[in-house]
């Protein structure tokens, strides 16, 4: 699966850098998505491929 969704993953506009990392998760996204709405029917596009977590950026931490 894990194969699969990697060959797929750019497929998706929503998606601007994708990972392999290691376990527990295996790949990292980082997309951007509209509002709460969308990141719902994202997530429900990417339950195809198992269990999705989810983190939102609320803020970027500038250096001092």
């Amino acid at each position: 699966m894990l194969i699969y969704i990697l060959s797929e993953i750019y497929t998706y506009p929503e998606v601007q850098e994708a990972f392999r990392i290691t376990e527990p998760y295996n790949i990292h996204i980082r997309v951007v998505l509209r509002d709460q709405l969308h990141l719902q029917q994202f997530i429900d596009k990417l339950i195809n491929y198992g269990s999705p977590t989810t983190l939102l950026m609320l803020t970027e931490i500038e250096k001092s």
